[in-house]
């Protein structure tokens, strides 16, 4: 079975609430939701609560060792993982302005904590987005050393991938770049901006016919993307 996970975090002064839903991704249907109140010195633990209470609605039996990946948390610093929250919300706005922003919390979480591979992974995604928006040729440059040292603290850390394929792809390294997207669907089939970014990378080694699928299979898993929609409706050869 293939399932989502999706949530919400809200913060109001020293308490967060966050909602977490599983979701069978065949259906749609809720497999398991939850809401939880905390005080924001308690994320970490409530982090690990959400973990184990997914390996138990999925009825997962899991070794030890896979247990400890899977609830592994990526820092421990309260203020680092604030900053690394706020960068996460900056990025949703999609414009160059509020992206440059987040790089400028991201840097700071790593500030706090410079073992934050996750902070490391999203400044590395900064830099390839404001490279791409015409930023100076440094800004790759510097996305190749942020996912580098993501993949180093977290060789399994799929923001990483990412980050290392798209600063890839930016240098015409399609097929560099498709390896990192392969390597992120190999272990999380659902992942659908991997799906995307890999449909792209296709699209420019001259394979559209594959490119389609991953477009589609992006679109099927999160319809309200709206570049989703249009990469999946749109004719492959014209990408």
């Amino acid at each position: 079975m293939e399932a989502l996970l999706e949530g919400s975090i809200r913060k109001a002064g020293n308490r967060v609430r966050i909602g977490v839903q599983l979701i069978d991704a065949r259906n749609g249907y809720h497999l398991w939701s939850e809401r939880f109140d905390r005080d924001i010195e308690d994320i970490f633990a409530i982090q690990d609560e959400i973990a184990r209470s997914v390996i138990d609605a999925l009825g997962l039996s899991l070794s030890e060792r896979e247990q400890r990946r899977f609830v592994k948390a990526s820092t421990k610093n309260v203020e680092a993982y604030e900053f690394y929250l706020r960068a996460r919300k900056l990025f949703q706005q999609w414009t160059r302005q509020s992206i440059e922003l987040a790089r400028q919390m991201f840097e700071r979480a790593i500030e706090l904590d410079p073992d934050f591979a996750a902070a490391w992974a999203g400044l590395a995604t900064a830099h390839v987005y404001l490279f791409g928006s015409g930023g100076p040729n440094p800004d790759l440059q510097k996305a190749h050393n942020a996912s580098t040292r993501a993949l180093d603290l977290d060789p399994e850390l799929a923001d990483a991938h990412v980050a290392a394929g798209q600063s890839l792809s930016m240098e015409q390294r399609y097929v560099e770049a498709a390896a990192e997207f392969e390597h992120i669907l190999d272990a999380a089939p659902a992942n659908d901006y991997a799906h995307y970014c890999l449909g792209r990378c296709l699209i420019r080694m001259g394979q559209p016919r594959l490119a389609a699928g991953h477009y589609k299979m992006a679109y099927w898993l999160r319809p309200e993307v709206d570049y989703y929609r249009e990469a999946a409706g749109a004719d492959a050869e014209t990408g």
